[in-house]
């Protein structure tokens, strides 16, 4: 991984940056890098030892980013080999790392995305939540520790069998308490992002019809006190909590079937791009905030006409876009020439500026 970076085009909020190389040549770190500044943490890796270079004691990132509120930043990341980080905004050190992610709202769109869709329901539930984190911000992430520090301590007494009826009266209570309030925000984030979905699904799939469902993670039928209360005796058996909203998954239907049993590899990585910019629009919408893109290996999978209405409808969210190429061509031959775009060449770690296109 780069151990210093200086983002590019930080005086362009809305520009294409074209990162292009040979592979191997370093451009998918070079997103990485932007992530971890972005969120403290890889969107390849959990092991972030992995990242340091062999004979390093550890990284450092560094990036100006512009925040709309108060203008230009500069951030700051050293992560150490025996796990110590240091986070800093205009030198101010932070102490936690929501305090980092909640500043720039990033997606990252590679060839595995769309496992999103194959994938297990907690990338689904990842999905909604990245939306209610970045719109109601800390109230959300709050809510969500709590609701999860229940959970771990009752599945923790469940497998012990040391969960008496008086105890299991508090821990049931405290479930449904978080645990509703974070169904009702589910609910409410989904209702409102099956127009954008529906909008933009039918200029990239035209040829089928969808349909997107939230499962909560109980019965339709009952609140989740009771659902709650029906499968204690379940619980104790099993040893984990059965129902709640950590079961929750959305469910999303191509003329009446499941996506992922019926659509092809291609496609499904194209309703993935349309899951995330269904995403960023609704994020604009709610709160005037604007997405940076991680667009990895842009060609795979994604034919001329999906690869340019994806940049269009990404351009128009005025999103910044960081995308990785091994030819320039798969970008600039599916935009208009009035487009700004910078292209940065890659070659063994370095980072140079090539050429910047205007129109």
């Amino acid at each position: 991984m780069f151990s210093q970076y200086s983002g590019c085009c930080a005086d362009a909020r809305s520009c294409l940056n074209i990162i292009v190389g040979e592979n191997g040549s370093g451009k998918t770190s070079l997103l990485e890098a932007i992530h971890y500044v972005s969120y403290g943490r890889s969107f390849r890796t959990s092991k972030y030892q992995n990242l340091i270079a062999h004979e390093s004691s550890a990284f450092v990132l560094f990036a100006r980013v512009f925040d709309q509120h108060s203008g230009v930043r500069k951030v700051g990341l050293e992560r150490k080999r025996n796990g110590q980080v240091d986070m800093r905004i205009d030198g101010e050190k932070l102490n936690r790392i929501l305090d980092f992610a909640s500043r720039m709202p990033t997606q990252v769109f590679t060839p595995l995305s769309s496992e999103l869709l194959t994938g297990s329901p907690g990338n689904r539930r990842s999905f909604v939540d990245w939306l209610l984190f970045h719109v109601k911000q800390r109230s959300f992430s709050e809510l969500s520790k709590r609701y999860s520090q229940v959970l771990k301590q009752r599945n923790a007494m469940l497998k012990t069998r040391q969960l008496d009826s008086q105890q299991e009266g508090f821990w049931l209570a405290q479930l449904n308490e978080y645990g509703s309030v974070i169904d009702h925000l589910r609910q409410e984030i989904v209702e409102q992002l099956k127009p954008h979905f529906s909008h933009i699904i039918a200029q990239f799939l035209p040829e089928f019809s969808f349909e997107i469902t939230y499962y909560r993670g109980w019965e339709k039928d009952a609140n989740l006190a009771d659902s709650l209360a029906t499968h204690s005796h379940r619980d104790r058996a099993y040893g984990f909590t059965s129902v709640g909203p950590h079961k929750a998954d959305i469910r999303i239907k191509a003329d009446g079937k499941s996506a992922q049993d019926i659509l092809s590899r291609g496609q499904l990585r194209v309703l993935t791009a349309a899951l995330q910019l269904s995403q960023s629009r609704l994020l604009y919408q709610q709160n005037s905030e604007r997405c940076l893109f991680l667009l990895d290996d842009i060609g795979a999978e994604l034919d001329k006409h999906k690869r340019g209405l994806f940049l269009q409808e990404l351009l128009k969210a005025e999103a910044q876009i960081f995308v990785t190429a091994t030819d320039v061509h798969q970008v600039t031959d599916v935009l208009t020439e009035s487009v700004d775009k910078k292209v940065f060449h890659v070659k063994q770690g370095i980072v140079n500026e090539e050429k910047i296109i205007n129109g």
